[in-house]
C-alpha cells in the first residue's frame, strides 16, 4: 500500500451537476498526488447506481498528471446517482479511492433567485 498516495479535491460528495442539451453533464476530476512517489498513471471512472432510472457507466480512462496535480473530465448521462473512482498504479499496485455519490440533473434552480 502506497501511504498519501492521492487525494481528491473534486467533485464533492453528493454535489449535483446540470446536464447540457445532449442529456449529459461533464463532470471534472481533480487532485493532488504525491510528488515524492509519483503515480506511473492515473484512471477514472464512473458506476452508475443499481437505483438509477437513467444513465450508463463510464469505464476507466486516463488523466493529466502535472507537478503534483491530476485532472480529467467524465461526460455522464444525466438520471442517476453516480460513484467516481479514481486510481493511482505504483508498478503492479493500484490505490483507489472513490467519491459515493454524485448525480447529473435537469435544471438546478437557486432558491434566492427564483
Amino acid at each position: 500500500m502506497v501511504p498519501d498516495a492521492f487525494k481528491i479535491s473534486g467533485p464533492s460528495e453528493r454535489q449535483i451537476f446540470q446536464r447540457n442539451d445532449k442529456n449529459r453533464a461533464e463532470i471534472p476530476v481533480y487532485g493532488k498526488y504525491n510528488t515524492a512517489n509519483p503515480p506511473e498513471t492515473m484512471e477514472i471512472c464512473a458506476e452508475l447506481s443499481d437505483d438509477a432510472a437513467n444513465g450508463k457507466s463510464v469505464d476507466w480512462q486516463n488523466v493529466k498528471l502535472s507537478d503534483g496535480e491530476f485532472n480529467g473530465t467524465l461526460e455522464l448521462m444525466a438520471g442517476g446517482w453516480y460513484k467516481i473512482c479514481v486510481r493511482a498504479k505504483y508498478g503492479e499496485e493500484y490505490v483507489i479511492k472513490e467519491i459515493t455519490r454524485v448525480r447529473c440533473r435537469g435544471y438546478i434552480f437557486d432558491s434566492r433567485t427564483v
